[in-house]
């Protein structure tokens, strides 16, 4: 990959990264990989190691919280190194979870943000809101099915403001000192 491609791709997931690292305490990557239909891209996804969703700090809860973040970009490969062409990187999709459980043998979806406009298999490819199995009655097993499986129509949502909704209304307790400066530093979801 030439320098004007990786310094894009870092402009990109800089951002991302650290509104993640301002809850997260785990290293956070960037894998690359081919792009299923476009063989002069490649596809930048930001996870945690093997896809495992984090381990989230919170005060005053009883169970544990989760977040898994990814985040897939499309970067392009210019065929020339010295192209003066400008490198533009897309997102191509995004998912944004939030579990609760002991992360083990249980994790329980709270709430996710998607947006997979290129996956054929989704059933929906505008950016929404999905709130998770987390509310089903435990003693009942009665599931809400329209509100669990209803995607609900949202704006394109960054990682820095899922972050923040984690903090102020799921009491997420941020590890970093600078947390609100470094969501207010993200750039928005193209």
């Amino acid at each position: 990959m030439n320098r004007r491609v990786q310094d894009a791709l870092d402009a990109h997931t800089r951002p991302i990264i650290r509104a993640v690292k301002a809850i997260v305490a785990e290293q956070v990557f960037v894998t690359l990989s081919p792009h299923a239909s476009d063989p002069t891209a490649r596809v930048a996804e930001i996870s945690s190691p093997q896809g495992r969703p984090f381990r989230l700090k919170t005060e005053g809860r009883a169970d544990r919280l989760w977040l898994r973040c990814r985040v897939s970009l499309r970067v392009p490969l210019p065929p020339k190194s010295d192209s003066p062409d400008a490198v533009e990187i897309t997102v191509d999709s995004y998912a944004y979870q939030l579990f609760r459980g002991d992360g083990q043998t249980r994790l329980d979806e709270v709430v996710a943000y998607h947006w997979t406009p290129n996956d054929p298999a989704a059933k929906r490819s505008w950016p929404h809101l999905h709130v998770g199995s987390a509310f089903l009655d435990p003693v009942a097993r009665r599931e809400p099915w329209l509100l669990h499986k209803t995607h609900f129509l949202t704006g394109p949502v960054s990682a820095a403001g899922f972050v923040r909704m984690a903090v102020e209304e799921f009491g997420v307790q941020p590890i970093a000192a600078d947390w609100a400066d470094r969501l207010a530093g993200e750039l928005p979801v193209s």
